[in-house]
């Protein structure tokens, strides 16, 4: 919004903000075997704009690595979790029980470019959450990368008639630095 905001006869431009969200999560596994795992996953979510002021899960399930080879991966994860979330509108909470399913396909398309296709799925009584992340990452070097990336995020419990979306998308360009 552009405006003489201090008074000095010149205009500026105020910015408002548009997006605010903080999504903190964690994982561990125990492989069993090369290709058996069994992992226990975090997630928070802390999101301005969707129908929910907070979403946290725990969950412990059973993964299988189902593709390994040279260039294509596909491991995918499954088992029981419990969800807590407030209702933005409401400010009530909700609690219970989840399914929480991950897949992970990453594929090396080149030397230097990889394809990786994320998808989240916590579903319960209360609600379905679903994110699918798929992005493609160029490495420049060793150490830096640029990476494109389109995420779709769903939950079924959304408020239609209070003009918010099921489905938002997010597009994002990212310069990317590897530990090493």
């Amino acid at each position: 919004m552009p405006g003489d905001f201090d008074g000095d006869g010149v205009p500026e431009t105020r910015y408002a903000l548009n997006a605010n969200r903080c999504e903190p999560g964690a994982s561990s596994a125990y492989k069993f075997d090369a290709r058996s795992f069994v992992v226990s996953s975090t997630r928070y979510e802390g999101d301005d704009f969707s129908p929910y002021d907070y979403q946290a899960a725990l969950a412990i399930g059973y993964g299988r690595r189902l593709v390994d080879r040279e260039r294509t991966t596909l491991p995918a994860e499954i088992g029981p979790g419990f969800r807590r979330a407030r209702e933005a509108d409401t400010g009530e909470t909700e609690s219970g029980v989840i399914v929480r399913a991950r897949a992970v396909l990453g594929h090396q398309l080149t030397a230097n470019t990889a394809l990786v296709d994320t998808l989240l799925a916590e579903s319960g009584s209360d609600n379905t959450f679903a994110q699918n992340d798929l992005g493609m990452a160029v490495a420049m070097n060793e150490a830096f990368a640029l990476k494109a990336g389109l995420q779709a995020r769903y939950n079924s419990d959304a408020d239609t008639t209070a003009g918010i979306r099921r489905t938002d998308t997010l597009t994002t360009l990212d310069l990317v630095y590897t530990f090493r």
